[in-house]
């Protein structure tokens, strides 16, 4: 593979929290790297932003056997096969094929090696497939740049226009909660806030470290489901309702300019 900008370095540079999830419904394992025993790793390209990069996932001996249950028999036992000649010796694995599987992942440590930084992804679950050949992770939205002044509860005008923003940057996913169950569905929300404390936008409110981000989250996943009457719009109908949520992973980070404010908003069905 030609030389490329990492992926997981790109990612910490623009603030990425190590605690977000990071799903990929269609990953492809198309070599295998034996890091030590049971430890393993791959590399592929992915784009961000318009701009090829390198991706390494690291995974163990669990995760393998998940992904090598998505590939072809022949394929899964030849690869076995060249493990168990010596399953410790750090080698490279090639092989005719691919074996697609979804992973979610998170930001490792960040790496040096040959003078290069990179920041590998760590395989959290592989999860197994249903029936119809598709991975058990849904995803209703899968991690979307929303730009905008994020806004906690206070000035119904400024928060409008936050939920407003909300509900611009992720249309395609308006009544994504139609037809699901709202007494059995499940959600897991991930929001990483960007925030410049400063702003006029904010006037004179918490210009230490912006505003709380109890209040931040509350206001958006408002944006998410269906807001209440009041002078708010509609809400996307992403989300059954705000008590359906069963994980929430929030984070903030500071930015430097107002045009670099919004939100990174993940939904996940569990």
């Amino acid at each position: 593979m030609a030389y490329l900008p990492d992926y997981g370095l790109r990612l910490l540079r623009d603030g990425t929290s190590a605690s977000a999830d990071l799903i990929f419904h269609d990953f492809r394992l198309f070599t295998l790297d034996v890091v030590g025993p049971g430890e393993y790793t791959t590399l592929v390209q992915q784009q961000y932003e318009g701009e090829m990069h390198a991706l390494s996932l690291d995974f163990n001996h669990e995760q393998l056997e998940r992904i090598l249950s998505s590939a072809e028999p022949g394929l899964a036992a030849a690869i076995r096969t060249d493990l168990a000649r010596d399953p410790a010796l750090p080698r490279r694995i090639n092989f005719q094929g691919q074996v697609p599987f979804a992973v979610r992942a998170r930001l490792g440590q960040l790496q040096t090696a040959a003078k290069e930084q990179y920041v590998p992804l760590l395989a959290q679950e592989i999860p197994r497939n249903d029936q119809a050949g598709r991975a058990a992770i849904s995803i209703v939205i899968p991690r979307t740049w929303v730009p905008g002044t994020p806004r906690g509860y206070g000035d119904s005008k400024t928060a409008a226009a936050w939920v407003r923003d909300i509900e611009s940057a992720l249309t395609r996913y308006r009544d994504a909660a139609r037809g699901r169950d709202p007494d059995s569905t499940r959600y897991a929300v991930t929001l990483e806030f960007r925030l410049r404390p400063g702003s006029p936008l904010f006037g004179s409110q918490n210009p230490g470290h912006g505003t709380d981000l109890d209040n931040l989250a509350k206001q958006t996943i408002d944006g998410l489901t269906r807001t209440r009457g009041g002078d708010l719009p509609a809400g996307l109908n992403a989300i059954t309702n705000d008590n359906a949520i069963y994980r929430l992973t929030l984070s903030k980070e500071h930015v430097a300019s107002d045009e670099e404010m919004g939100v990174f908003v993940t939904v996940e069905v569990l």
